[in-house]
C-alpha cells in the first residue's frame, strides 16, 4: 500500500510532539573535540522496534543560553564532529546525527571523511537498531517506517526538541543546516517544523523535479513527488532560508534551488560559481554563518537585492542594499551562451557590473542565454557572495526569471 501525503503529515505532526530518548556513548566521544559528546538519538520504530541514530552534540563554553543548530549530512556522510566544531567555534551549540544508520566501529576511526570508515552493526547490548540506509529514493511506495527519507526528516525534527529542552540553549534561536541530501531533508523538515529560527540548505533543495540532473527524474515520479515534494509547504514557511548552491552542480541544478527561493517568503539566494560539491566545502562557506548570525544574533546580513529590470537601452538594472559593515562592494553578471540542457554542466562567463547609488548595472551580451547577478561584499577580511535568481532568454518574453 502506497502511503498518502495525509498519512505522512499525521506522522510528522506526532513527531513534533515527541521528545526523543537518548543514550550516552562515552566510549565514542570524539578525540580532539572536548566540547562534544557522543550519543544515540531515538528514531522512528521499524516493525515495532526502536531505531537509534548515532550523533555528536557539542556545546560551547561561556554564558548560557547559546544559539544552536541541527546539522543534517548528505550522501556518503555521517555525524561529522568537524562540522559540529565549525559551529561551536562560532558560539553555537550543534548536533550532528547519522540518518543512515552508521556509527564508528569499536576501536575504529571516529573522524572519517565518508561513511566508508563506519559500520551499520548494532551496538552490542543495545536493542535500538540502525534505521534504513540512503537508497536515493528508490523505495517510496512501501511503509513509511521503511523509507529512508522518512527517517532522515523525522530525525531532523526529533533533534529539535532535544536542543530546545536543554537550558544551556536558547529555544527561540535554533536553526537548521543540511548539505546535499541533507539539504533535501532540511527543506522537507521546514514544512513540518515551523519553529526553526533559520535554515541553510546547501546544494540540496525543494523543487527537485525542476533539476536538469539525475535528481529530476527521481522526484518527477508521481509516487515520490506526492510524498516528498517540499515545494507543497514552502509557501507557508516564514523561517529565514538561505538557499546556497554551486552553479555547476551535477546533482542539483540552479533551477531547483531558484524555484525553492522563489517560493520562500523569507528566502535569500547564493550561487557560488567555483564551489565544488562535498561536505567540507558545503560547511565551509562564510555566507552560512553570517546568515545565521543575522537571524539570531542581530548581525549584519548579506547583500540584499531588489527586483531586476531590463532598461530600454538593453542594460540590466538591479537595486542592492549592502550591509553597513561592508568596506567594499562589487557586482558582476554571470551568464551562459548556450541554453541549459539535461545532464550538461553549464559553461559560465562573467562581466563586471557598474555600481552607483545602490544600483547594479550591466549590459547583457547579445548572445547571452541566461545568467544571474552576483554581489560581493568585503566585510573585514571576508568576502560574502549573494545572488539574484537565474534568468533565461525566451522567444516570447525576452529574459525572464525561471
Amino acid at each position: 500500500m502506497i502511503p498518502s501525503p495525509e498519512t505522512l503529515a499525521r506522522q510528522m505532526a506526532e513527531t513534533l510532539e515527541t521528545y526523543p530518548h537518548t543514550r550516552r556513548l562515552d566510549a565514542f566521544d570524539p578525540p580532539g573535540y572536548p566540547l562534544q559528546r557522543a550519543l544515540l538519538l531515538e528514531g522512528p520504530p521499524v516493525d515495532g522496534r526502536p531505531t537509534g541514530a548515532f550523533a555528536y552534540l557539542g556545546i560551547p563554553t561561556g554564558p548560557a543560553p547559546v544559539p544552536a543548530v541541527v546539522l543534517v549530512h548528505g550522501g556518503g556522510g555521517v555525524a561529522f564532529p568537524q562540522w559540529v566544531d565549525e559551529w561551536n567555534r562560532r558560539g553555537y551549540a550543534a548536533i550532528a546525527f547519522c540518518h543512515t544508520g552508521y556509527r564508528p566501529p569499536d576501536g575504529g576511526d571516529p573522524l572519517p571523511e565518508t561513511d566508508a570508515g563506519w559500520t551499520r552493526e548494532p551496538l552490542p547490548g543495545c536493542s535500538w537498531l540502525p534505521g534504513p540506509d540512503n537508497d536515493s529514493m528508490e523505495h517510496t511506495t512501501g511503509p513509511l517506517e521503511r523509507q529512508w527519507m522518512f527517517h532522515a526528516v523525522s530525525l531532523t525534527i526529533r533533534a529539535h526538541p532535544l536542543l530546545r529542552a536543554d537550558p544551556r540553549m536558547d529555544a527561540g534561536r535554533i536553526g537548521l543546516a543540511g548539505i546535499s541530501w541533507g539539504g533535501v531533508a532540511a527543506s522537507l523538515a521546514l514544512g513540518y517544523d515551523r519553529r526553526f529560527a533559520f535554515a541553510v540548505p546547501v546544494y540540496g533543495s525543494a523543487c527537485l523535479e525542476r533539476s536538469l540532473t539525475w535528481m529530476g527524474p527521481i522526484f518527477s515520479q508521481p509516487d515520490t513527488r506526492s510524498l516528498w515534494s517540499a515545494a507543497d509547504r514552502l509557501g507557508e514557511v516564514t523561517t529565514p532560508v538561505l538557499w546556497l548552491g554551486w552553479s555547476s552542480d551535477t546533482a542539483f541544478s540552479v533551477q531547483a534551488g531558484d524555484a525553492s527561493f522563489a517560493l520562500s517568503p523569507r528566502g535569500e539566494r547564493a550561487l557560488i560559481e567555483h564551489m565544488g560539491h562535498n561536505h567540507p566545502l558545503g560547511w565551509g562557506r562564510p555566507e552560512i554563518y553570517r546568515f545565521a548570525d543575522a537571524a539570531v544574533r542581530g548581525g549584519e546580513p548579506l547583500v540584499r537585492f531588489g527586483e531586476p529590470v531590463r532598461a530600454r537601452d538593453g542594460r540590466l538594472l538591479c537595486p542592492i542594499a549592502p550591509p553597513v559593515d561592508a568596506r567594499e562592494v562589487s557586482g558582476r553578471l554571470v551568464y551562459i551562451r548556450e541554453p541549459m540542457t539535461f545532464g550538461v554542466p553549464p559553461v559560465w562567463e562573467s562581466l563586471p557590473c557598474a555600481l552607483s547609488a545602490g544600483m547594479l548595472a550591466v549590459r547583457l551580451p547579445e548572445d547571452a542565454c541566461g545568467g544571474y547577478l552576483e554581489a560581493a561584499a568585503r566585510c573585514g577580511d571576508t568576502v560574502y557572495l549573494s545572488t539574484t535568481r537565474f534568468f533565461e532568454k525566451t522567444e516570447q518574453e525576452g529574459f525572464s526569471w525561471i
